[in-house]
């Protein structure tokens, strides 16, 4: 019969093995070097095991159970459906202005030119005119030989008139739109400008 002191002897025993155990588990690799975690699962019950391939305490797996395993490549999946279209881009916007002083008559005097590209436009003049005698001053935007905003005001011979037109514009090949004006007068202060855009509905 072991005395008190043999039976504190053998359980200090056993409990320094079960920690050596517990401790080959803790030092284990896993997961293992390819970050792969394997594991069995029981064919009956399904309860699942991780153990490590690379050696270590816990055995690999047995005749009753499949082997799984974790983090592995996948085949490459299906492409996904096509997104839908993207916001419109950004509007690129062209420009030319003048401060000469452009004599007028009665037949229509080029004021402003813009060459164009192919597509589609927002297009905006302006004048300012000083009428010398009276009457009218006549100003149009015009493409292609075609009118595509006209607009007519009395002349001022003491502070001056101001015109704006705008439009849309088709080109289809690079070509010119024009602010044109007529009139017994002088021009000034002009502008004009073409903003591409996607369409014109």
């Amino acid at each position: 019969m072991k005395s008190g002191r043999g039976v504190l002897l053998a359980a200090l025993a056993g409990s320094i093995v079960t920690a050596c155990v517990v401790g080959g588990i803790a030092w284990a690799s896993i997961p293992a070097g390819d970050k792969t975690i394997s594991g069995c699962y029981d064919l009956q019950s399904g309860q699942v095991r991780i153990y490590d391939p690379d050696g270590g305490p816990i055995k690999g797996c047995g005749k009753n159970e499949g082997k799984v395993t974790w983090n592995q490549t996948g085949p490459k999946g299906d492409p996904g459906p096509t997104g839908d279209p993207g916001l419109a881009g950004i509007s690129h916007a062209y420009h030319v202005s003048s401060q000469d002083r452009i004599e007028l008559s009665g037949s229509y005097v080029t004021v402003l030119t813009l060459n164009l590209p192919a597509g589609d436009y927002v297009v905006s003049g302006k004048t300012s005119a000083m009428g010398v005698g009276g009457g009218f001053i006549d100003c149009r935007l015009a493409a292609d030989l075609s009118t595509l905003d006209q607009a007519s005001t009395p002349s001022n011979t003491s502070v001056g008139t101001f015109i704006a037109l705008e439009a849309t514009a088709h080109q289809t090949v690079t070509s010119a739109v024009t602010l044109e004006c007529a009139g017994n007068s002088t021009a000034f202060g002009s502008h004009l400008i073409a903003t591409a855009v996607n369409a014109v509905n």
